[in-house]
């Protein structure tokens, strides 16, 4: 995505013509647009996460929860886009056969960002963010980097309310369950326009509503696509789109899970 030289001069640059250069303009647009607000949920919760004991939990995750909200508003948008005119575009953004995957899943890193300082890394999203760090803008690379060994030491929502260094009271609990739901909601309202634009990458339909998701035994691999059982499950990034995107659902639920029952929590935190 154009974004540097959107800022520098508003122009972005398309590969289609005509009508269809302006709806290809206004998917790279959007995104762009939106992203201000998931990255201001997650640096709100860097900065709870850092000094818990400086601010307001409750009002911090209430924040949190009000920029997500407006930022699944923002891409819900998105269900309007025709699969016809995506799957014009959609080409040149696919890797090489063989080579690197291409940039799709990496338009917004804020994203990413926002589930970094919620919860550590698991192994699988791990393998995700290793294959698609070249292709976050430049400026996020080394941001990604940093959030994500910073969390995988500890520093994230989940760990400092299991340690006791972030003590959160009744509204607390509520606002950052609340702030977990529209993270969710967020994530179906990607699986289900993702669903709808690549029908070819969900055979199977089944295992797909949140309840579903949240019930499955552990994550899934995110590079189980395209062989002969799967043939049709490659995402635009040449990942299995079907597992990253339920995977997403699945770790955020089972942190619902988690801060409504302590008990719950595994022994181990995941690496």
């Amino acid at each position: 995505m154009n974004s540097e030289e959107y800022a520098r001069c508003g122009d972005i640059r398309v590969f289609s013509p005509g009508r269809l250069g302006t709806l290809e303009r206004d998917f790279y647009l959007g995104h762009h647009l939106s992203e201000p607000w998931i990255r201001s949920a997650a640096y709100g919760l860097r900065a709870l996460v850092a000094a818990p004991d400086a601010v307001k939990p409750a009002a911090v995750l209430e924040d949190a929860a009000r920029c997500v909200a407006e930022f699944t508003s923002d891409m819900a948008g998105y269900r309007r886009l025709s699969g016809e005119a995506f799957g014009r575009f959609r080409p040149y953004h696919l890797g090489h056969p063989g080579g690197p995957r291409g940039a799709s899943g990496a338009f917004m890193p804020s994203v990413q960002l926002l589930e970094l300082v919620l919860l550590p890394p698991s192994g699988e999203y791990g393998v995700y963010l290793d294959q698609a760090m070249s292709y976050f803008p430049s400026w996020a690379r080394p941001v990604v980097a940093r959030w994500r060994s910073a969390s995988g030491l500890g520093a994230n929502v989940r760990q400092s309310v299991r340690d006791g260094r972030l003590v959160l009271d009744d509204a607390g609990t509520e606002q950052l369950v609340r702030l977990i739901d529209g993270f969710v909601d967020f994530r179906m309202v990607h699986l289900g326009i993702t669903r709808r634009l690549l029908p070819e990458a969900f055979p199977d339909r089944s295992g797909l509503t949140r309840r579903e998701i949240g019930a499955q035994d552990g994550e899934r691999s995110v590079l189980a696509a395209g062989d002969a059982q799967r043939p049709g499950d490659t995402g635009t990034s040449g990942f299995s789109v079907r597992h990253v995107l339920t995977n997403a659902v699945h770790r955020l639920l089972e942190l619902r899970r988690e801060v409504l029952d302590p008990a719950a929590a595994p022994t181990h935190p995941r690496p």
